[in-house]
C-alpha cells in the first residue's frame, strides 16, 4: 500500500488551498495564490505572466486581475494566442499585453518598457524551455512571489538545466526547463525560499526569505518534491511526466518506459481512488 500511496501527490501545508476559481478553465493555483496573498500583502498589486496564452483559459493572472483588481503585464509569443490574449483584456487599462519571444537578453528590457514596478507582487515563469535562464537573468526586479514551472522528470535531487539557446522550442519530450533541485538552488542564490510544490507536479512557489515566517517550510526542500501527475511514458516511478527525451536515453530505456506506463495503469487508478491525483 505504501507503493500505491507513493504514486499520488504528497499532502503539503498549502495543498488544501489549491482550487480553481475562474471555472471551468481555471488553474488550481488560483486558490493557492489567494491564500498566499491573504498572508503576504505585496507592496505592488501587480503580476507578470510569461507564456500567458489566451488570457482566459488556464491563466494564472486572470483571477488576480478580474476579482482582485491587480495590474498586469502579460507576455505571449504565439500569434493566435496573443490575438486572443490582447482581445480578452482589451478595455482594461490596468493590463498591458506584449507579444514577444522571451529570452535572457530581452526580459528586463520588456519589463522596463512596460513600467513594471521594482517589486511586483507575483511573477509566473512558464515558457517550456529557458525558464531557469530567464529567471536568473532578472536582477533589477524582485517579485514578492515567484511561481516557476519545474521539470519533475529528474527527481528531487538531480541537477538538470537545458542548454541555453535564445530560440529554444520545446518539442514535447522531457528535455525542457530545469529540475526541482536546480530551481531550488537558483532561488536560494536569489534570496528566495520554496514554500510550495503544486500537487500536479508542475510548479514551484517561492517567496523572499524575509517572508518565510508566514509559511510552513519543510526540513529540507526535497521533502516538497512532487511526482508529475500528467503525461505518459515518462521516466518517473509512476510512469508519468512528458515522454523520455531521445538525446539522453537509449531506445531500450524508452521502450521500458512505455511498457512500465502501461503496466502501472491499474496501480495509478487505485492510487487515484484512494488518495487522489494521477491524471490519466
Amino acid at each position: 500500500m505504501n507503493f500505491i500511496k507513493s504514486l499520488s501527490p504528497k499532502t503539503l501545508p498549502l495543498g488544501r488551498y489549491e482550487k480553481k476559481i475562474t471555472r471551468p478553465h481555471g488553474v488550481a493555483e488560483e486558490g493557492l495564490l489567494e491564500e498566499i496573498f491573504r498572508r503576504l500583502k505585496p507592496e505592488a498589486a501587480y503580476c507578470v505572466e510569461f507564456g500567458a496564452g489566451d488570457g482566459a483559459n488556464f491563466s494564472f493572472a486572470r483571477n488576480l486581475v478580474e476579482r482582485h483588481g491587480w495590474s498586469a503585464l502579460l507576455i505571449e509569443a504565439d500569434d493566435k494566442l496573443y490575438a486572443a490574449l490582447s482581445g480578452f483584456h482589451r478595455g482594461n487599462p490596468k493590463v498591458k499585453t506584449v507579444q514577444s519571444l522571451i529570452t535572457a537578453e530581452n526580459i528586463e528590457d520588456i519589463f522596463s518598457r512596460a513600467d513594471v514596478p521594482a517589486a511586483p507582487g507575483f511573477m509566473l515563469v512558464d515558457i517550456d524551455g529557458n525558464d531557469y535562464h530567464v529567471w536568473k537573468a532578472i536582477t533589477r526586479y524582485k517579485p514578492e512571489v515567484v511561481m516557476i514551472e519545474y521539470n519533475p522528470s529528474y527527481g528531487a535531487e538531480a541537477e538538470f538545466v537545458v542548454e541555453y539557446k535564445p530560440d529554444f522550442v520545446w518539442n514535447g519530450d522531457d528535455y525542457y526547463g530545469a529540475s526541482f533541485a536546480a530551481l531550488v538552488r537558483l532561488g536560494r542564490e536569489k534570496g528566495y525560499s520554496l514554500i510550495h510544490c503544486s500537487s500536479d507536479g508542475d510548479n514551484l512557489v517561492f517567496v523572499k526569505n524575509e517572508n518565510t515566517r508566514l509559511f510552513t517550510l519543510p526540513e529540507k526542500a526535497a521533502d516538497f518534491y512532487q511526482l508529475a501527475q500528467y503525461g505518459r511514458n515518462g521516466r518517473l516511478p509512476n510512469g508519468k511526466g512528458h515522454p523520455v527525451c531521445a538525446r539522453n536515453t537509449t531506445p531500450a530505456y524508452r521502450l521500458f518506459c512505455k511498457v512500465r506506463y502501461r503496466l502501472l495503469s491499474p496501480a495509478r487508478k487505485l492510487a487515484k481512488l484512494l488518495y487522489g491525483g494521477n491524471r490519466e
